[in-house]
């Protein structure tokens, strides 16, 4: 009765094994150029780096919203429906495209 118990057991692991190995072989990876993530601005078309605020609003309009400054030296954040941009005083340092949600409420 050990024998046949022992053997259950072998054959079970090896199944499950096995089953292992085919759920590996069948996930997918999905890989996505990072050039095209955003999908709403190419990087051209964000805010550039060294323009002002002025710039940004006359070419974009005001923000959805305005982070309050935070640091030493001040960084904000500006807020537009597609995109984010950051200021470091009253100079764009840094503009990202926002991740665009499958849920409209977000």
């Amino acid at each position: 009765m050990k024998t046949n118990s022992r053997l259950i057991v072998a054959i079970a692991a090896t199944l499950g094994l096995q089953a292992q190995g085919l759920a590996a072989s069948q996930s997918g990876k999905l890989t996505i150029p990072v050039g095209s993530q955003g999908g709403a601005h190419r990087a051209d078309e964000l805010p550039a780096k060294g323009l002002t605020r002025s710039d940004v609003q006359a070419r974009h309009g005001a923000p959805q919203r305005r982070a309050t400054p935070v640091g030493n030296p001040p960084i904000s954040r500006w807020h537009y429906p597609t995109f984010t941009v950051y200021f470091e005083g009253d100079t764009v340092i840094h503009s990202v495209t926002r991740h665009a949600t499958s849920n409209p409420a977000d």
